[in-house]
């Protein structure tokens, strides 16, 4: 295992990646390369009352987010992986003993291999594991050179958005 789940029970969101970067895994820290926005795209969204640092990863649990991998017994690019170390069944485990409010996978590439479907859209799905939902954001990889010029934080505040809402009783929102 190159890099240790950040979970508990009840949480707001679990991120799925893929598997670690390069550079993750060589520092043994989530989204570790420089390049990578998710840190900072956490604390602009509000899921994160403070801007966290790669080596801050397991101080994500404080804002009730978790972090885990598809493949966690390799690294690098997506499409480099191999397939047969994609453990599905682990992950819906996790997800049916945690019972996060939302399962959201930091890349379609993730989100098609766990669904088994290529044609996917960004945000909310209609599958489900048990109650939690299943999201899916654009990746916050320095490989995805279009994230200046895209829509993408506009996914990843929506399910912040969606997060807040979830959080409080429906008399409050």
């Amino acid at each position: 295992m190159i890099l240790q789940d950040v979970l508990k029970t009840g949480l707001k969101i679990v991120f799925c990646g893929t598997a670690p970067g390069k550079k993750s895994a060589e520092l043994r820290q989530y989204y570790a390369d420089p390049r990578n926005k998710f840190w900072k795209v956490l604390y602009k969204t509000g899921l994160t009352a403070i801007q966290l640092n790669p080596s801050d990863y397991n101080k994500l649990l404080v804002f009730d987010i978790g972090l885990t991998d598809l493949n966690k017994s390799e690294s690098g690019v997506d499409r480099k992986l191999n397939y047969e170390a994609f453990d599905l069944k682990t992950l819906t485990e996790k997800i049916i003993k945690m019972k996060p409010v939302v399962l959201a996978f930091t890349s379609k590439y993730g989100a098609a291999v766990y669904l088994g479907n290529k044609k996917l859209n960004y945000g909310l799905q209609n599958e489900k594991i048990d109650n939690t939902k299943i999201w899916i954001l654009p990746s916050t990889s320095g490989s995805n050179a279009h994230w200046e010029k895209s829509k993408h934080f506009r996914h990843w505040k929506d399910l912040a958005d969606y997060i807040k809402k979830a959080s409080y009783p429906p008399s409050l929102c």
